[in-house]
């Protein structure tokens, strides 16, 4: 059987365009591509920075061995690198010349403490004798043998408690800070307190307080009236019966005495003087050696009007009321 090969044909040949067709065909096909080429979406990054930088090291031409380097920020510290200590105790250190809150810590030794309170309490660390007092508990003395290496953790410290500071030194070699009175100190002279223009003195002055208000007479003179006033209308006069008040006080006598008393500082209006029938006054009717009635002594009181009860007071009798008298 013979088999008849045809020979094989060549493919057509497009049609040649117009040259004025050829540019407009070029673009449609370039629109055509882009169009129905298929969009790729770059890939999430990754969530952790820090491994994004670790893969964008893995694939980068230019990354070496040199050039990765390692994230120590992630690394856990070692166990050995940590360390607990006892957290510090809030104690009441008291002493002869102070008194105050201080925090210490339960690792320190009897020594450290000593040196640590001797520019607290001003007691040598040698001369001081340490007691612990923990409520209405016994005090706890702090010693021991070796107090280079105890610790006063050991002693039961409990926050708040008293931590004694006893000096050891015979009275006479102790340094009294509390005693001012062998210090020397400087007293201004009042006529150049007068001319500073820092003081409370020049401030008053400034806002017109005081003395020196232009109104201040006035002021004083309605506080003279008023006070005359109160005795008018309580009705004090001198030689009338009284009790003073309180009325628990129980004192009784009789008024000697209404008017001013300059003698006393600081005050201003009338003063009712008057006689006490006991002994529990202050004087004898006089102020500063100026005489204002007679009295014996420690019956005599100024009181202002306000404490002043006039009326029917005769002298307490304390047998009045005794039920073995018939």
């Amino acid at each position: 059987m013979t088999t008849t090969i045809s020979p094989v044909q060549p493919p057509p040949t497009p049609p040649r365009l117009p040259a004025y067709l050829g540019s407009a065909v070029i673009a449609y096909a370039c629109r055509r591509s882009l169009c129905c080429t298929p969009t790729l979406r770059p890939s999430r990054p990754p969530t952790n920075p820090a491994g994004a930088r670790r893969q964008d090291r893995r694939y980068s031409l230019n990354a070496g061995p040199s050039s990765i380097a390692v994230d120590r920020s992630r690394r856990k510290p070692a166990s050995h690198h940590t360390m607990n200590t006892a957290s510090d105790v809030p104690l009441l250190v008291r002493s002869d010349n102070s008194a105050s809150e201080r925090r210490v810590s339960p690792s320190w030794t009897i020594t450290q403490l000593k040196d640590r309170l001797e520019p607290i309490t001003g007691v040598p660390a040698s001369c001081q004798r340490l007691a612990l007092k923990i409520g209405s508990q016994p005090a706890q003395s702090i010693t021991a043998a070796d107090e280079d290496s105890t610790q006063i953790g050991a002693f039961s410290l409990q926050a708040y408690a008293e931590l004694q500071v006893i000096d050891t030194r015979p009275p006479g070699a102790r340094t009294n800070y509390t005693d001012v009175s062998s210090v020397q100190k400087y007293d201004m002279p009042v006529a150049e307190y007068e001319q500073r223009t820092d003081t409370v003195l020049a401030w008053k002055k400034s806002q017109k307080l005081g003395r020196f208000d232009p109104n201040a007479p006035d002021i004083v003179q309605q506080k003279v009236n008023a006070s005359f006033r109160e005795v008018d209308e309580r009705g004090i006069k001198t030689g009338m019966r009284c009790r003073l008040l309180p009325d628990s006080d129980h004192r009784r006598g009789a008024v000697q005495f209404v008017g001013e008393v300059p003698q006393i500082p600081g005050t201003v209006g009338a003063w009712v003087g008057v006689a006490l029938d006991e002994p529990t006054g202050k004087n004898d009717g006089s102020i500063s050696g100026e005489k204002y009635f007679e009295c014996p002594p420690n019956h005599g009181v100024f009181v202002r009007a306000e404490r002043v009860e006039v009326g029917d007071f005769p002298v307490l009798d304390e047998f009045a009321d005794d039920d073995d008298e018939f």
